[in-house]
């Protein structure tokens, strides 16, 4: 996540904390989004997230669990400010 991270930040992308989407350590997970960073792009604000599938991953689950290399990056805008992470 460190990478994505700088790599969002240099690029203008902001977040509003180290790590505001964190993925518990007990319990059921309920987001994705390892990382979530926003910026204004053409007078709306525009909604990058980083996921691992692998956070999905549950011990008690039967089936074969998500690779640890596999990502995912959503980037998602609306004018009516129905867009978040």
């Amino acid at each position: 996540m460190a990478f994505y991270g700088a790599a969002a930040v240099a690029d203008g992308w902001r977040t509003d904390g180290e790590n505001p989407t964190p993925v518990p350590s007990t319990g059921l997970v309920v987001s994705g989004s390892a990382g979530c960073f926003h910026k204004e792009i053409n007078g709306t604000t525009a909604y990058l997230s980083v996921w691992f599938p692998s956070d999905f991953n549950a011990p008690q689950n039967p089936e074969p669990p998500e690779p640890t290399d596999e990502y995912g990056i959503e980037v998602t805008g609306s004018h009516d400010g129905d867009a978040w992470c």
